[in-house]
């Protein structure tokens, strides 16, 4: 685990200054604490940052083949080197213990096509001097980022936006358009970024820059949409609801065991759910000694999971430890995190989160936890909605106009996690809606007139009208693939979504912060293509949500997490804004301020703001979406002022680049 950066200068004339390797390192010291390490040589730079994790005397990075032209970075792990390794010792001399060095060898014998071969979460960045070659390549679900640009002819690359930022020219122009699909998803769906110049790899992609080609070539090696389209049109049934229970189990114990490789502490991220319950207690079973379990416990109860998450960890007999999310705490991690994000991310999540890596790095290096499960085997409401909103639109029109809106729309708002009013709202304002459109409308956060009435003239710009719903028609594909499946859609369109560029982005920047390494036993290759092709009546079951995951997990996780309903880490927000943070709110987004700045309309903003402190509307989840956005924006902008000064104190060194 760390992160990674360099570059691809196939014109000696463009060859970058020789201390841009060591600033982009020093952007990503949080990423990688313990060493680091750079190559360069002609035309191509290496660089790492490393959190040593596997083989802690000599795994240090850039890592080399036998004969030293092939050079490789690598951020995250290999859960199958092991296997991999013994297969490979036969042929090849290995220099290191490291599960990354298995990549040098495989691209040895089978070129770009060891990306099939390889099981784990990653972004790499390989060298092929002989052939004058550079690959890069991001795992399937998108669990490690990898960021690039095209500049002056040069390809930079980074795990974090602030590393290509060191780059003179770089990163100086806001991406309008993405920035209103930020308004709309609350996070970057990639390709997008903040910025014009920068793009964000996609999951399960390669790219290939070689001598004489005047940008990168992209093609994707892996992609879910190919096994959920097939399971939508032809779902795989074979050995029934039992035997498919029995392969999943099977194959959460495999994935579990696997990601225990490591040669410090790992521990687990118990929520006292069924997600990362089953997770702890594979765990405890096979690990055979106590393990170190940790969940947030907050100080509002009907936010808490504490409890339950201990009820759990006394069953399994770990040794447990509570990160306390009180107020006070929650706003201490809203300032610290400021420091380290280098894109917004709107979901109020990540201040919990940030409280439990944090209480997690005291004890262990390594965390595992339950992401991905409820994409895999739906485990969301929404998708409770999209099957009863046929049934809502067959009341008759005038029903739903004149009685059944007006009373959801008269309910008071709650301050309670995932309430009654807010769900109700939001059934009504989409179920009427095509299903991509309700989809978007359930779980976004602004539509597009909404984002556009919000944008200031910094986000005015820009020819690109793409909306969020064009975004999710284009992941989709040829209609004719789906069929008539619409769940198996949405389905999909999560998991590639807000799973991986939401959940997996805040993990990720989150754990980094804090010099720790997350881990997803539910997004092994195996487990993501085989339940993207079961039935999808065996995942959502009439009412029963996550149902075929709850017949695998029988028996092997404690009966109480079968029936426990799902809670989800959410954050008192709503009260927060108007009681704790409601000075630092208004401030922040003081209208005459945000009107001078440009990047949104301070009068829209005022009216979110006073519709949520008068209680006429919960517009906690827009509020904070906006308030990241505007914080974000205030660092950059800052950042940029200071690296305009020091390029100025470097002088040809900056024009260099």
């Amino acid at each position: 685990m760390c992160g990674i950066f360099g570059f691809y200068s196939p014109l000696v004339s463009s060859l970058p200054a020789q201390d841009l390797l060591p600033r982009m390192a020093r952007t990503l010291m949080h990423r990688g604490p313990d060493e680091g390490g750079c190559y360069r040589e002609g035309p191509v730079g290496l660089g790492n940052r490393r959190l040593a994790i596997v083989d802690l005397e000599t795994g240090r990075q850039p890592l080399r083949n036998e004969t030293g032209d092939i050079r490789l970075v690598c951020n995250g792990e290999i859960y199958n080197a092991p296997d991999l390794r013994r297969e490979l010792e036969g042929r090849h001399t290995f220099l290191t213990h490291s599960d990354a060095e298995v990549i040098l060898h495989l691209y040895e014998d089978h070129g770009v096509g060891l990306l099939n071969r390889i099981e784990g979460m990653f972004a790499i960045a390989l060298w092929d001097g002989a052939n004058r070659r550079l690959l890069l390549a991001r795992d399937r679900a998108g669990e490690k980022p990898l960021f690039y640009t095209m500049h002056r002819g040069v390809l930079y690359f980074a795990s974090e936006i602030s590393a290509l930022r060191q780059v003179d020219g770089v990163g100086s122009e806001l991406d309008p358009a993405s920035l209103r699909l930020f308004l709309s998803f609350g996070y970057f769906p990639a390709p997008w970024s903040p910025y014009r110049d920068i793009r964000k790899m996609v999951p399960g992609t390669i790219a290939l820059f070689e001598e004489g080609s005047e940008s990168p070539r992209f093609h994707s090696y892996w992609s879910l949409l190919l096994h959920a389209a097939a399971g939508a049109m032809s779902p795989d049934r074979s050995g029934g609801a039992a035997g498919a229970a029995a392969a999943l189990r099977g194959m959460v114990e495999t994935s579990v065991q696997r990601q225990r490789m490591s040669d410090v502490p790992v521990g687990i991220a118990l929520s006292g759910g069924l997600d990362s319950g089953w997770i702890a207690a594979v765990a405890s079973r096979q690990w055979g000694e106590p393990i170190h379990t940790f969940t947030v416990s907050f100080g509002d109860r009907s936010y808490d999971e504490g409890a339950g998450a201990a009820a759990i960890a006394r069953r399994l007999g770990t040794i447990h430890h509570e990160a306390r999310a009180d107020r006070p705490s929650l706003v201490r991690a809203l300032h610290a995190l400021s420091l380290h994000m280098d894109e917004p991310l709107g979901d109020p999540a990540i201040l919990p989160t940030y409280l439990l890596a944090e209480t997690a790095r005291r004890d262990v290096k390594v965390l595992l936890g339950g992401e991905g499960a409820d994409e895999l085997f739906a485990g969301y409401p929404t998708y409770l909605g999209h099957r009863l909103a046929r049934r809502y639109r067959s009341v008759p029109r005038w029903l739903r106009r004149r009685a059944l809106g007006p009373i959801v729309e008269a309910w008071p708002p709650s301050d309670r996690p995932v309430s009654v009013d807010f769900l109700l709202k939001r059934f009504v304002g989409g179920a009427e809606q095509p299903l991509i459109e309700r989809h978007a409308a359930w779980f976004g956060i602004f539509d597009s007139s909404e984002a556009a009435s919000l944008a200031g003239p910094l986000l005015d710009g820009g020819a690109s009208t793409t909306s969020a719903v064009d975004v999710l028609r284009d992941l989709l594909g040829d209609g004719r693939q789906w069929g008539e499946a619409e769940l198996e859609k949405i389905l999909y369109l999560d998991f590639r979504t807000y799973l991986g560029e939401g959940l997996l982005t805040k993990l990720d920047r989150v754990s980094m912060a804090c010099s720790l390494e997350t881990r997803s036993p539910y997004l092994s290759r195996e487990l993501m293509e085989y339940a993207a092709r079961l039935p999808v009546e065996w995942k959502l079951h009439g009412f029963s949500m996550k149902w075929i995951m709850k017949q695998a997990a029988r028996g092997s996780a404690p009966d109480e997490l079968l029936a426990r309903r799902k809670h989800g880490l959410s954050v008192p927000l709503a009260g927060m804004f108007r009681n704790e943070l409601r000075e630092f709110l208004c401030a922040e987004l003081d209208p005459a301020r945000l009107e001078s700045e440009g990047l949104l309309r301070g009068r829209a903003v005022e009216r979110l703001v006073k519709d949520h402190l008068e209680r006429r509307a919960d517009r906690s989840r827009g509020l904070w979406t906006i308030l990241s956005l505007v914080l974000w924006y205030r660092k950059q902008a800052l950042a940029r002022t200071r690296e305009t000064s020091a390029c100025a104190a470097r002088g040809d060194a900056c024009s260099a680049q």
